[in-house]
């Protein structure tokens, strides 16, 4: 197989040198900066000015460094693109720790930024020696990425939810914060920040003051620059691991396919948090799904280097992200030490993979190394860390202990061990099953690339940690304690590159059974039904699903034997074949097939005693009964799903006294309307074809039968002289340009994926995102932020028995968020509301005495803001509301808090602006109003007269 770096010559349509490329990152920067001038308040005005600033920012200088320093004499343009983006992220990150430790303004940083850059791109313009091979293949690559942005741009991010709300505000305040501290960063005083280097935010903040742009719409449309980023690394480590620039492609084309239809998109049970491939601002998903893929890129590409100036280049690449990523979000680290630990045994373990031994273990060393000092370093620094991870730790024990050593082994880890793993169900979701099956058959196919074995045993290894209680609590106590949420997280990069090579390899394989290619589509259009199948009907017990695919995992270690499985190897024969007939039984369906119920609604007659209502639930197989509340006679009107759809069933509901009216039923002829199953944003093959709905038991057997078949006896074929055969057959149509097959190769994967559609989760379809769904300027973004209206709640952390009043609370015009940026300094410390769903340093950069939220967020809130929290227990004990914002409190109080938590100005919403101006306004020695529209208010605090 070709070595994965090579760039093939009979591919290559052209070629541009690298000081044409320079120019080009030049021209970026200068738009960037003209584009300063442009109005943001016009929407393409606002694209010009965000896109220009993010791209000069986080591609320029990492483009400039490589054409400056090229690893190889000859790199294709998504490696230059590739490499540049790693390179920047790590440069952000220097630029970050220098301007906090030294206390420099974003405008000097940015000035360094674009000095280093114009140094680079003179160098580079002096002496190039680089050049940038052109292919058809990787325009068709661009082509889709740079579409794919357009709807990602337009739909936007979420900031709904106070984990984004937290970092958009923390954007805010680095765009503008002249003197940067580890201490003064957070968006309350006295913090010190879980993440005291937060390289990412601070980009954003650069782009922010780069492109002169409102810093919340930058992290609200950000999300075009994250999404095609993440494909491009996807496309560059699919190159690197398999050889092949087609199926390199044909993994990046696949993703683009399954992204557009909600497959690889957004996740239906995460409103935020994480969408997959095209992922939020939220920066663990960005870290996740752009950064660490990132950092395999280049960690990669060293393992696999072939000179000392590509070991050189990358393993400074590599370093710089794996200090990016420590200091940023270390669940990355650990999963990616995880991926190196696991290759590192694996060369020690076969022969033919040993010379690559040396550079893993580097590599394995150098993340423990600054992870370990880091990590020292910040449980000094920012101490709330190191207290809440004993803390959960001591939980972890705790339960743990409470386990019979049984069900360590013999339960599911996220049956015993409570919120140490969440969202387990992520790993039957979509086509994920299916797909990490079909891994084997990846790995089997490719067993002659060692890296294909780094994503074998780290799959592997995360399939048995994830899943078996006496593995995942050791996991979790030595790392960290959020590391199996969504533990399928850990593997999800490698099925998004096992769908495009399955998809790819069928292809390859029907063109040379079929030359009419009328196979393709409807071997396409099957798979596609049973990967869907797959979803639905695959065991998720322990012993139905995960000891089968981790054991498949473990057989294909045997195909680096180095005989093929065959007359020769017997006793490989019969072990493969005893354990694969023990897997097939235990994939045999564990359970019944799903009864199907429809929904039907019943209108009781009036005056129907509750008691005899029951009583008829049970006699027709009414179940789950939901009143519902808009009907016209209250009480009468209630939905239902119907178990027993038989005609018998059905007319003596009809024709029941009881009964006034019905609704999905023929009263006629006593049928009942089919209807998808209930859930939100089912797959198009369940919400339109009735015997995907709920399949019976042939369906299920068949579907076991048919994953089987995938994970055992094909890779065991595969494994045979004979299997070895047919895999080298197609090594030349495999080294064919991915466009040669591309049109057989979308005729096989838009019918697989057809049936797993999901349009509300599809980028293309715009889904609105909350709060403000989609908006094209700044002031638009901020001033279509609904109001929202709370219901009368308790109130946390109040050791009496409080009750918030129902209220609606607005968030702060675009007008009051212009003002409070250009007349109140930086650093400035504002009381404000404390029951408020939008957190003012969400639209202010200045701190404020604490962070509001109306649900429970923070770990160990009271304590984070124990300064603020004296203040709030005694006016709740002495008064029964928050303090500062009521009209109870006397002067003497408030000086009290103002004096002891620094505030300057005090900030009143529309929800208190009726009762509190005046008591402010009679205090003129003290307060000052500055800032009054008539439903907002800004106070600064008179420091002389307190």
């Amino acid at each position: 197989m070709p070595p994965g770096n090579s760039i093939d010559a009979s591919h290559v349509r052209g070629t541009v040198s690298g000081r044409t490329a320079a120019l080009l990152a030049v021209l970026v920067g200068l738009i960037a900066s003209l584009a300063r001038f442009v109005d943001p308040e016009q929407g393409l005005g606002a694209a010009v000015k965000l896109v220009s600033a993010t791209l000069a920012l986080a591609v320029v200088p990492g483009v400039l460094a490589t054409l400056l320093v090229p690893p190889r004499p000859q790199l294709s343009i998504l490696e230059v693109v590739g490499f540049g983006i790693a390179l920047s992220f790590g440069f952000l990150h220097v630029m970050t720790t220098i301007a906090v430790s030294m206390h420099l303004s974003p405008g000097v940083m940015l000035a360094v930024i674009a000095a280093l850059s114009a140094l680079m791109a003179a160098r580079v313009m002096q002496k190039s020696s680089v050049s940038i091979a052109v292919t058809i293949d990787e325009c068709v690559v661009c082509g889709l990425v740079a579409l794919l942005a357009v709807p990602l741009y337009l739909q936007g991010s979420p900031f709904a939810v106070y984990e984004d709300q937290v970092l958009a505000a923390l954007v805010r305040r680095l765009s503008e914060l002249p003197a940067p501290r580890i201490d003064n960063l957070y968006v309350t005083p006295g913090i010190v920040y879980t993440y005291p280097f937060p390289s990412v935010l601070y980009f954003m903040g650069l782009v922010a003051r780069l492109g002169d742009v409102d810093p919340l719409f930058v992290y609200h449309k950000l999300r075009f620059f994250w999404g095609p980023t993440a494909l491009v690394m996807l496309y560059l480590v699919a190159r690197v691991v398999f050889g092949y620039a087609s199926v390199a492609c044909a993994v990046a084309v696949t993703a683009v396919v399954l992204v557009s239809a909600g497959i690889f998109g957004m996740v239906d049970s995460f409103p935020a948090w994480w969408a997959q491939l095209v992922p939020y601002t939220y920066v663990p998903d960005v870290t996740m799904t752009v950064l660490l893929p990132a950092l395999l890129v280049v960690a990669f590409e060293y393992v696999q280097a072939e000179t000392t100036r590509e070991r050189s280049f990358f393993l400074t690449a590599a370093s710089g992200l794996i200090v990016t990523l420590t200091v940023i979000h270390i669940r990355e680290i650990i999963q990616f030490a995880a991926y190196v630990g696991c290759f590192v045994v694996v060369c020690a373990a076969v022969r033919e993979f040993r010379p690559y031994l040396r550079r893993a273990v580097t590599l394995l060393a150098l993340t423990l190394l600054i992870a370990a000092v880091y990590t020292g370093w910040q449980s000094r620094v920012a101490s709330v860390v190191g207290s809440i991870v004993q803390g959960q730790r001591a939980e972890l024990v705790s339960v743990a202990a409470g386990v019979p050593a049984t069900s360590l082994v013999f339960s599911r880890a996220v049956d015993v061990l409570d919120d140490f793993v969440q969202d387990y169900d992520q790993l039957f979701s979509g086509l994920t099953p299916f797909l990490l099956f079909g891994g084997v058959v990846v790995t089997v196919w490719f067993r002659r690339r060692p890296l294909a074995w780094l994503i074998a045993s780290s799959t592997m290894v995360y399939l048995a940690v994830m899943a078996f209680p006496f593995l995942a609590v050791p996991y979790i106590y030595v790392t960290y304690f959020e590391i199996l949420h969504v533990p399928v997280r850990n593997v999800i990069f490698f099925v998004y590159l096992f769908a495009g090579v399955l998809a790819y390899l069928a292809v390859v394989g029907l063109g040379r059974m079929d030359r009419t290619r009328l196979l393709v589509p409807v071997v396409g259009a099957l798979t596609g039904i049973l990967a869907l199948l797959a979803s639905i009907g695959l065991n998720q017990s322990l012993r139905g699903f995960s000891v089968p695919l981790v054991a498949a995992y473990a057989l294909a270690f045997a195909s680096l034997g180095r005989r093929p499985l065959g007359r020769e190897s017997r006793w490989r024969i019969a072990a493969t074949a005893i354990v694969s007939l023990l897997c097939l039984a235990a994939l045999w369906p564990d359970r019944a097939p799903t009864p199907r119920t429809e929904q039907v609604t019943v209108r009781w007659a009036p005056g129907l005693a509750d008691e005899q209502r029951s009583t008829l639930e049970r006699q027709f197989s009414l179940g789950h009964g939901e009143l519902k509340p808009d009907a016209e006679e209250a009480g009468s009107v209630w939905n239902y799903r119907l178990s027993n759809l038989s005609v018998d069933n059905v007319r003596g509901i009809v024709r029941h006294a009881a009964v006034a009216d019905t609704h999905f039923i023929d009263r006629s002829t006593f049928e009942v309307e089919h209807q998808p199953p209930p859930g939100d944003d089912l797959a198009w093959g369940v919400a339109h074809v009735d015997w995907l709905q709920y399949p019976g038991a042939g369906l299920l057997v068949a579907v076991a039968v048919f994953v089987w078949m995938l994970g055992f006896v094909a890779p065991a074929f595969l494994s045979s002289a004979s299997g070895a055969s047919s895999a080298m057959a197609l090594h030349e149509p495999l080294s064919r340009p991915f466009y040669s097959q591309a049109i057989p190769f979308v005729f096989f994967v838009v019918p697989f994926a057809l049936w797993s559609v999901r349009p509300p989760l599809s980028p293309l379809s715009l889904p609105s995102l909350p709060p403000a769904g989609q908006a094209a300027t700044p002031d638009t973004l901020v001033n279509q932020i609904p109001c929202v209206t709370t219901p009368a709640m308790p109130a946390r952390f109040a050791e009496e028995d409080v009750t918030l009043p129902e209220r609606t609370t607005c968030a702060p015009d675009y007008a009051l968020v212009t003002w409070l940026r250009t007349q109140v300094p930086v650093d400035a410390v504002f009381a404000i509301d404390r029951w408020t769903p939008y957190p003012p340093q969400m639209f202010m950069a200045q701190q404020a005495v604490v962070f509001p939220t109306l649900d429970a967020s923070f770990i160990n809130e009271d304590a984070l803001f124990r300064d603020y929290y004296r203040f709030f227990d005694a006016s709740m004990r002495r008064y029964r509301v928050q303090p500062f914002f009521n009209a109870v409190e006397t002067p003497d109080e408030r000086d009290a808090f103002v004096k002891s938590l620094g505030v300057t100005h005090v900030l009143i919403s529309p929800v208190h602006y009726d009762e509190l101006r005046p008591v402010l306004d009679a205090l003129p020695e003290r307060f000052v109003s500055k800032y009054d529209d008539e439903r907002w208010a800004v106070y600064e605090v008179m420091r002389e007269g307190l």
